[in-house]
């Protein structure tokens, strides 16, 4: 690895620990465990890491479920359909 590879992981584990210490009081603590809670579908750890980089998310979504349900699918057999004006560098105004 290289030692500017290695200062950045450093820098995001120093990051880390920082954000760690809020969790210092009982309200603290108590507010992680709700937003845990609320996202029963991940690893408590996962959803630790959630709070600390996205305390505010509302939805999350497993990789499986972001594969299923978010990412577009074309039909077995189906063809992709180009339209001649939309080829790079064919756009007419």
């Amino acid at each position: 690895m290289s030692a500017s590879h290695d200062k950045q992981r450093l820098a995001a584990l120093d990051e880390l620990f920082y954000q760690v210490n809020f969790y210092r009081h009982g309200k603290d603590v108590r507010e992680l465990f709700e937003f845990i809670n609320k996202f029963p579908q991940l690893a408590p750890f996962n959803a630790f890491l959630l709070h600390v980089q996205k305390p505010g998310s509302q939805y999350v979504a497993t990789a499986t479920e972001w594969r299923q349900n978010f990412t577009p699918h074309q039909a077995r057999g189906a063809t992709a359909r180009h339209s001649p004006a939309l080829r790079a560098g064919a756009l007419r105004f």
